[in-house]
């Protein structure tokens, strides 16, 4: 198995925390699987989502939160803060959230007290918390000039995440049956074919009981068409979210 390098999208050697690009291949040069991230990835409307996730689960008492292919924490990061930023002490029933990835290096650098990451990281987490990102991240006192920029983790965010090494093919028998939802984005067409992916989503769907829903990505539904699938097997799209598939 071939491992790239981890680098950012500006092809520096350094790794980059919002922008990770790390290729996995097999001894024959195919491609296994890809980690690429950034925080709030812009294929989710993540304001909706808060409205979604507040109006479904307002009777709950706790609500399971499970991020697959969560990579070097970006989302379940980005997650963790829309849900403080919008609920304050009641995103309390949310957390922690369980993130877990294959790669166990990502792992690794998810546990980690550091991370690097680039303006547009900087930008995007200002926009949600309203310029608090130094209660998240503590960033040198002068930017300027970084084209990464280093930064450590309020250990808040290990209280409220939960990270370990999994392949869903097999932890989808963790997932909890009710009052959940499984963050499972732009991963799909790294299966080995569509009968893989229809057995993992029916897998998925035997363990939804009671208010689930499964969050996807638009690599998803245009390399896929994810959309067509979770269809046929009897998840319905959202009311007002993109991405978003409930149990029917």
């Amino acid at each position: 198995m071939k491992i790239n390098s981890i680098t950012n999208n500006k092809n520096c050697i350094n790794p980059a925390f919002g922008t990770t690009n790390r290729a996995v291949q097999n001894k024959a040069g195919n491609l296994i699987y890809r980690n690429t991230t950034t925080f709030f990835r812009s294929d989710l409307d993540w304001d909706k989502l808060c409205y979604y996730i507040r109006d479904k689960y307002k009777n709950a008492d706790k609500v399971n939160l499970f991020c697959q292919a969560c990579s070097d924490g970006s989302e379940p990061m980005s997650i963790a803060i829309l849900l403080k930023e919008k609920f304050g002490c009641g995103a309390r029933k949310f957390f922690p959230i369980i993130a877990k990835d294959v790669d166990s290096l990502m792992i690794k650098r998810a546990k980690s007290e550091f991370v690097e990451m680039d303006h547009f990281d900087i930008r995007v987490i200002n926009k949600f918390t309203d310029n608090k990102i130094k209660y998240y991240f503590g960033l040198p006192r002068n930017v300027i000039g970084f084209r990464l920029v280093p930064a450590t983790i309020n250990p808040w965010f290990h209280k409220k995440i939960k990270y370990s090494v999994a392949d869903i093919k097999e932890d989808y028998k963790n997932i909890k049956p009710d009052n959940t939802i499984l963050f499972c984005r732009n991963f799909w067409p790294y299966l080995l074919d569509d009968a893989a992916r229809i057995d993992l989503i029916n897998n998925i769907k035997s363990k939804f009981n009671k208010n689930c829903a499964i969050v996807i990505g638009s690599f998803d539904n245009q390399d896929i068409s994810m959309h067509n699938m979770l269809l046929d097997a009897g998840f319905k799209e959202a009311e007002y979210l993109t991405n978003v598939y409930e149990i029917g």
